[in-house]
């Protein structure tokens, strides 16, 4: 039953993903912020609640019980009034243009590429250095990666705001890049400033071998942001080709400096290729 339950929720989770790219694209920021707070505060309540309970499934409870409330509401907005109001303003009932697959194809070839850099050197760091080091890069890890998600969505905005008024592309994607430069950069200067004392909650060995790993990913986060901003201007620009290269590039240079540099520096031998060598490439996209 947890086994069919896993799969449904999984299936659940795509649709709550696809969810936010959708409040996104109907300039509907606020839902987005609505929808992931519903979500974070019933799989809190849902976790206590098992716990209390002492059920083993505790916490695929919270994650599906959450989800499920979290889609219904976001469904019932979307459908009973975002989309027929983005219909009527459009005039043409919503009509999709006929090179959707062939973009959609594309661009999912190119978030499969960069997924694999994010979520595979993890898989590295266990095989490699055993469980132990990977709890120090994971912990590190789900820390930084909030200044990713940062320049991730920052550059979801741009392109949405580029299909709307694609002539302010360029102004656009300056002015994300300044003001999230600046967003990130006080970011990075405090977890920088924090990471042993952030991290020695979790206990002494995670401020100890962890603290560089957390300081080199926070710091990776700038020059990623470039990159970020490259990918989504050739996608508001329909440059495919530059936007899958970009990202399969950076997955190879990621996995492929993690496998030279984890025997050599440890776990943080991982935290190395989040310095994007394929910035300079991105310059040349934007």
């Amino acid at each position: 039953m947890a086994a069919i339950a896993f799969v449904v929720g999984t299936a659940g989770y795509s649709i709550f993903v696809l969810q936010d790219g959708l409040l996104t694209g109907l300039r509907r920021p606020g839902w987005v912020l609505i929808e992931n707070a519903v979500f974070a505060v019933v799989k809190a309540a849902l976790l206590v609640c098992c716990g209390l309970l002492a059920l083993e499934s505790g916490i695929l409870v919270s994650w599906a019980g959450a989800m499920t409330v979290a889609l219904l509401l976001t469904n019932a907005y979307l459908f009973r009034r975002a989309v027929p109001d983005r219909q009527r303003a459009a005039g043409d009932g919503g009509a999709l243009p006929p090179r959707l697959v062939r973009y959609a194809s594309a661009d999912y070839l190119g978030t499969l590429c960069r997924l694999a850099a994010y979520t595979v050197a993890p898989l590295m760091v266990l095989d490699r250095l055993g469980g132990t080091s990977n709890a120090y890069f994971s912990l590190a890890w789900v820390i930084a990666y909030t200044l990713f998600l940062a320049s991730y969505n920052m550059g979801s905005s741009l392109i949405v705001e580029a299909a709307h008024a694609p002539e302010r592309l360029v102004a656009d994607a300056r002015r994300v890049l300044r003001h999230s430069a600046w967003l990130l950069a006080g970011a990075v200067l405090l977890l920088v400033a924090v990471a042993p004392w952030m991290l020695r909650l979790f206990g002494p060995g995670y401020a100890e071998h962890g603290t560089a790993l957390l300081r080199l990913l926070a710091l990776a986060a700038l020059p990623n942001l470039l990159l970020d901003v490259a990918v989504d201007v050739a996608r508001a620009r329909r440059k495919l080709v530059w936007a899958v290269g970009l990202q399969g590039l950076l997955c190879v240079l990621v996995l492929g400096f993690s496998a030279w540099l984890l025997p050599v520096m440890g776990v943080a031998g991982s935290a190395w290729p989040g310095w994007p060598p394929s910035a300079s490439w991105a310059c040349r996209c934007c």
